[in-house]
């Protein structure tokens, strides 16, 4: 008796690592072969509302908030 595995969807995470941006290569690769659905999915780390970023913002500093989430977008 064979076992197979079916491949229908793969998730690619990309963290901002140098093996994260060679991954999608690799799992495209898969995806054709398998003729599977692929998505990617990069997370952007929110502002923390308890955190002294947080706290900036809420009280009126938001030109800090902005230049941190521009950064952690780059």
């Amino acid at each position: 008796m064979s076992t197979s595995i079916l491949i229908n969807k793969i998730l690619v995470p990309i963290d901002g690592s140098d093996l994260s941006f060679k991954a999608p290569s690799n799992a495209l690769h898969l995806a054709k072969m398998e003729n599977a659905d692929l998505s990617a999915l990069n997370v952007v780390e929110d502002i923390n509302q308890g955190g002294s970023i947080g706290l900036k913002a809420k009280y009126g500093n938001v030109s800090f908030v902005d230049a941190f989430r521009k950064v952690r977008k780059q």
